[in-house]
């Protein structure tokens, strides 16, 4: 299977083959594990993915994307999305997020955070058969110049497998690499019973953590067998 691109502004992307047939196939191989469980299980993922009333107007047997932002600039993602029709889309955000701030065909909800944090923004905008939605105006753009003309299909590519994530190992290596040697070297010295023996502890974890950086790309594949009931 083609592996899905990741952008030079994002650490990662989930690439899902379907965006309601792959949550399908989960909360069926839910229920075999813990029966009843599969439209809970459904509803806590749909949520920890997409964070917004994702249901009504969507596109479901069409792919998704989710790009995993800079987790210390933003924390957040970035989504496209598939969409059959746009205004019952807009009508379930509205509802459910209060009304927004629309210019240039962008939609910009206000999203109360407890105090002291900051109201967070969320940018949607409808570009033909695609939801384009991200934290920040940066992002949107990024989303946007990503797409150029293709469709949703052709920026997945020919994958196979219900659920796909890619992750950039050296975006990672740039953002924590140094955090990251100086915690290990700690760990190190409080775990070692004398210097000696701290010093071959810090030898063998930087050994790890080379090896580590060497890695390009980590993918991680998830496969629901509609017969079996079975993941892979």
């Amino acid at each position: 299977d083609e592996m899905p691109d990741v952008p030079d502004w994002a650490f990662g992307v989930l690439t899902l083959k379907q965006f309601g047939g792959s949550m399908d196939k989960v909360a069926a191989y839910a229920n075999e594990v813990i029966a009843n469980s599969g439209e809970l299980t459904r509803q806590m993922i749909m949520h920890a993915l997409f964070k917004l009333p994702a249901k009504e107007g969507m596109k479901t047997d069409a792919p998704a994307l989710i790009f995993l932002l800079d987790p210390v600039v933003t924390g957040e993602t970035a989504l496209l999305l598939p969409l059959s029709n746009a205004e019952a889309v807009k009508t379930s955000l509205i509802t459910t997020l209060g009304m927004p701030i629309e210019e240039a065909g962008v939609l910009t909800f206000m999203l109360p955070q407890p105090l002291p944090e900051p109201d967070k923004t969320l940018l949607i905008k409808i570009d033909q058969d695609k939801l384009l939605v991200a934290p920040n105006t940066v992002a949107l753009k990024n989303l946007e110049s990503f797409i150029g003309s293709k469709t949703l299909q052709q920026l997945v590519g020919d994958i196979g497998n219900d659920a796909t994530l890619t992750l950039k190992i050296d975006r990672f290596k740039r953002r924590f690499g140094m955090l990251l040697a100086v915690g290990l070297e700690l760990c190190a010295q409080m775990a070692a019973e004398n210097p000696q023996q701290g010093e071959k502890l810090k030898a063998q974890l930087r050994s790890m953590l080379d090896t580590l950086w060497q890695i390009d790309v980590v993918e991680a594949c998830l496969t629901v067998d509609d017969k079996t009931k079975s993941a892979a």
